[in-house]
């Protein structure tokens, strides 16, 4: 399925959301509308430009009356369409992590090593494992004490520590 992932910042694309789900309207992809993430580097954060996931639903919910929840995964976003539109519209709460508690993804990065929440500080090193000689049963003890040590949210798993990857493209995203 193919999917276009759009950041949703005030003042730059905000007024592009309808045009940007008007391209459902003929084709079955999902445009995925993503809250900006505070891994910023570039300080693009302290701008203003946050525009939240309550506000991206607002707009959908204001410009397509008639648009309606459908089914998804909930564990990372909201699915709606469009009545009579061939595809789908997601909005990915990833600051206001209003869906953490459905959560069951892991990530790992690009140096091998698992996270099993974005805001985590804490990384489980799977590629040095691997490296090791690690042996498969090993790997999934790993990969499953990732996903036992999760924290409960988003919000808890930040206030842990300090992040050692300042941005997205260190996380894997």
């Amino acid at each position: 399925s193919i999917k276009i992932n759009v950041v949703a910042l005030r003042g730059f694309n905000d007024s592009e959301i309808v045009e940007f789900v008007e391209l459902t309207k003929n084709y079955p992809l999902t445009v995925r509308f993503i809250e900006l993430m505070p891994f910023d580097a570039h300080q693009i954060w302290k701008t203003g430009k946050f525009f939240s996931a309550e506000n991206i639903q607002k707009e959908l919910k204001n410009h397509f009356p008639d648009i309606k929840t459908t089914d998804g995964t909930a564990t990372e976003h909201a699915i709606f369409q469009v009545p009579d539109y061939a595809g789908k519209v997601a909005v990915i709460p990833s600051y206001s992590r209003n869906l953490c508690g459905n959560c069951n993804r892991i990530r790992l990065t690009a140096d091998g090593k698992i996270r099993n929440c974005l805001y985590a500080h804490n990384e489980f090193n799977l590629r040095d494992l691997m490296r090791s000689g690690g042996t498969k049963e090993e790997m999934k003890e790993l990969i499953l004490s990732a996903m036992w040590k999760k924290l409960f949210d988003g919000w808890t798993a930040q206030k842990s520590g300090r992040n050692s990857r300042e941005s997205m493209t260190q996380i894997g995203g």
